[in-house]
């Protein structure tokens, strides 16, 4: 019976994972190929056809573009000041004629949150050491031409590949960024998919079995010949009809029916073990997010919720989740531009994400601020009671117990000129 209810199971459309009594679940995991192509798997198989991919990386980075970032300038007192004007204003916001900073940016974080790689292409003025324009790359479009060293590998020069056309790049036209790769032969990086490509696909196939159930969910059940003749077509579509007559229709809700035909009943219903794999799709919906370091809760996990702290949910998908690729890909970005623009102008630039317009991480940073202000004070009270309320001695004592620093550090801030440069400045 069991081959029987499989055999109608794979002509339905059941995945081979979920069929009753199968033992091939997850043996496809041996056919997996970890090689070139699979930043193209991640892509393929992850963000563009995965819900939970899709929904995690697309998260991550509308609410990494949906910061504010701050260009700034040194002014002549060696301070930063706030930029609103400008050519170097003007490159930034607009780095290329078809795309915005914000816009340049979610196409850089979805291809390094996908392959772990992002590549940026710049395009200088003529005459000029500044680049005037700023794109970004697939990397899977990239051939490398690897050359060796001691260090690792690095590319001598690029191949980008368009349309079946070739545009020969040089090494310095492109920023490469990376996440780490244990492949030392590899010059590129490891994609978070890559390392949890079997969830991946496993959740693809829970994914698959669950929208074959629905598909198919029309028809619970099949009738199956008895006899030793086979019906005939007429036959069977008569049946059909006499038992949609008989057995159709709310009136007939829960009756029982007879029938003085020969007939076997085969279920299409799920198996106990079929629909546990099935329920075991919120469990790789936990797995993917553990990838990205964001909690399943903020991606409609109801059930691992042991608390009702959206704050700090929320606080920890921006420590872990969006701000360390974005500040990776924007320091990136700016190491990649600023020199140039810095000989150009001969000035000193700098673009900064605005840390204070993220409202869950303001309680951190108040906290911060009001430590740093009593830090101060602590050093006020104990240095200015020094000959008068206690021995010097006394207070380099006190400085290490209440700050935890060192006597040498302590002795310096009993020093007048570095108490005031520490009041100004706390630890």
């Amino acid at each position: 019976m069991s081959r029987l209810v499989n055999a109608i199971k794979a002509l339905a459309g059941y995945p081979p994972e979920i069929m009753e009594g199968s033992t091939r679940a997850f043996s496809f995991f041996s056919e997996f190929n970890f090689g070139k192509n699979q930043p193209k798997k991640n892509f393929d198989e992850g963000f563009n056809a995965n819900t939970y991919v899709y929904s995690i990386i697309n998260r991550i980075v509308n609410t990494a573009t949906s910061i504010p970032i701050i260009i700034e300038k040194k002014n002549k007192k060696d301070e930063w000041e706030e930029l609103f004007e400008g050519d170097f204003y003007n490159f930034i916001n607009q780095p290329n004629p078809n795309e915005n900073f914000y816009n340049l940016f979610q196409k850089a974080l979805i291809y390094y949150l996908t392959t772990g790689n992002n590549v940026f292409y710049g395009v200088k003025g003529i005459g000029s050491n500044a680049y005037s324009e700023i794109h970004v790359f697939s990397p899977l479009n990239l051939e490398p031409k690897i050359l060796t060293s001691m260090y690792g590998v690095y590319a001598g020069s690029w191949d980008y590949y368009i349309n079946g056309k070739n545009y020969p790049l040089k090494s310095e036209e492109l920023k490469l960024v990376k996440m780490f790769n244990s492949d030392t032969s590899s010059i590129f990086g490891m994609s978070p998919l890559s390392a949890g490509y079997r969830t991946l696909i496993a959740s693809n196939e829970i994914i698959l079995a669950d929208a074959s159930l629905i598909k198919n969910r029309g028809a619970i059940g099949m009738l199956s010949n008895k006899g030793e003749r086979p019906l005939t077509q007429p036959e069977r579509d008569a049946t059909d009809i006499a038992l949609k007559s008989t057995i159709g229709g709310g009136e007939n809700f829960g009756a029982i029916k007879t029938t003085s035909g020969n007939f076997d009943f085969i279920s299409f219903a799920m198996s106990p073990t079929d629909l546990k794999i099935l329920e075991s799709g919120v469990m790789k919906l936990r797995d993917l997010c553990s990838i990205y370091g964001v909690s399943s809760k903020l991606f409609n996990d109801i059930n691992s919720s042991t608390y009702n702290n959206i704050k700090e949910d929320t606080k920890g998908f921006y420590l872990n989740g969006v701000l360390p690729p974005y500040e990776q890909l924007l320091e990136a970005f700016v190491t990649f531009v600023i020199d140039g623009w810095n000989k150009r102008d001969n000035a000193n630039y700098n673009v900064r994400i605005d840390y204070d317009s993220i409202e869950s991480l303001q309680e951190d940073l108040t906290k911060k601020t009001i430590g740093q202000k009593n830090q101060s004070e602590i050093i006020r009270a104990i240095v200015t009671g020094v000959g008068t309320t206690w021995s010097e001695a006394s207070a380099i004592e006190q400085l290490v117990m209440i700050l935890g620093i060192s006597e040498e550090k302590a002795q310096i801030l009993i020093n007048k000129d570095g108490v005031k440069k520490e009041i100004i400045q706390p630890l």
